[in-house]
């Protein structure tokens, strides 16, 4: 090993690791509901030990939170009804409005 070579330190991180445990308090969640999500639950039905999840979550609310909106990403917000007002021409609603439903 040379002096350039960067250390390896510690245990390797299992890539399904948080997958598992996330997917597992979404079943929890969904299932029987916010009370029984307990890590030691979570952990029983995940596989991985709640000494595990408490290193990366500090708290049973950090890692609820996470599960919950950590596949909100995959989704875009719906347009707002009104998104067409800039493209109508002055962008002032009551003229789109006018102009969209045929009014003088």
């Amino acid at each position: 090993m040379t002096a350039t070579e960067p250390v390896a330190r510690g245990k390797r991180r299992d890539p399904t690791f948080e997958s598992a445990v996330l997917e597992a308090t979404r079943k929890v969640l969904g299932e029987a509901g916010f009370t029984v999500a307990t890590v030691k639950e979570i952990s029983r039905r995940s596989g991985v030990s709640a000494y595990a999840i408490y290193r990366r979550w500090p708290t049973r609310l950090t890692l609820i939170e996470n599960a919950a909106f950590s596949t909100l990403a995959a989704f875009s917000p719906p347009r707002h009804p009104a998104s067409h007002l800039a493209r109508a021409g002055t962008g002032r609603p009551g003229e789109a409005t006018r102009e969209t439903a045929g009014e003088p």
